[in-house]
């Protein structure tokens, strides 16, 4: 009795410790327990519930981070590949990529990869002439641009994918995605690509929320650059004015001199 004691309130007791630890904030705290009945069952449970916890939480600080950048400078190109790098490790994920949108001398409307951090791999921006790019009237995108214009967010795995986009999901070995658009002065700017491996992979809210937070940041901070863009713009444009004008009075004056001399003799 006492023997079978011990193997049923051991367990038990580690099983509390490690619930106390998790319950207190340490979400590394996991339960070593191996057994096949349900004591084990709840074992596997609490830990699949501290690795969701964990992840949460990261994918929060993620954001936080992210706030922090964007507010503290107004060229989000400086920052952009950093913030994707740190919310792709956070949510695990195996590719986040940047796209604008981009209107051809021929009137195509099109999307091309700017920025993208891949798991594994160099992050950074890509050469505008080098990045992936794909014509919205292409392989089957029309429906993702009246829902991204709309500000919806799409998550479609490989089969519901685009041609193009499944065939480039394929070469990178990516199987679910969340696209999020970028909102920028009121006008579609582009879009914010999450891919994940996992061929079941469910975007939790935690990620979603994230996500969109993510996405509305970014297009602030294109907003604010913008902005400040168009006045750095039209404070040189007024200096450049009054100097031309400048110069004209200075013209005339000389002219009138000019002329009252030529009178005078």
């Amino acid at each position: 009795s006492v023997v079978n004691a011990r193997k049923l309130v051991r367990p038990v007791l580690t099983l509390r410790t490690a619930v106390e630890k998790i319950a207190g904030g340490d979400l590394s705290a996991r339960v070593a327990i191996g057994r096949g009945d349900e004591l084990g069952s709840l074992a596997v449970s609490v830990n699949l519930m501290t690795e969701a916890l964990l992840r949460r939480d990261q994918i929060l600080q993620s954001v936080r981070f992210t706030a922090q950048q964007f507010l503290s400078t107004v060229a989000w190109q400086a920052i952009v590949d950093e913030v994707l790098a740190n919310m792709g490790r956070a949510a695990r994920l195996a590719r986040v990529c940047l796209f604008r949108n981009e209107l051809d001398p021929d009137g195509t409307f099109a999307s091309r990869e700017c920025h993208a951090w891949t798991m594994n791999a160099a992050t950074g921006a890509n050469p505008p002439e080098q990045g992936p790019r794909f014509a919205w009237s292409d392989s089957g995108f029309e429906a993702w641009e009246g829902a991204l214009r709309h500000g919806e967010m799409l998550a479609p795995q490989a089969s519901a994918m685009p041609p193009l986009m499944r065939q480039l999901a394929g070469q990178l070995g990516l199987r679910v995605l969340a696209v999020l658009p970028i909102r920028a002065e009121g006008e579609w700017w582009g879009f914010l690509c999450f891919a994940a491996p996992e061929p079941d992979r469910v975007w939790t809210d935690a990620e979603r929320d994230s996500f969109r937070a993510v996405a509305d940041m970014l297009g602030s901070a294109i907003a604010r650059q913008c902005a400040r863009d168009a006045l750095v713009e039209a404070k040189e444009g007024l200096e450049q004015r009054v100097i031309e004008r400048t110069r004209e009075l200075r013209e005339q004056i000389a002219a009138k001199e000019q002329a009252h001399a030529d009178l005078a003799e």
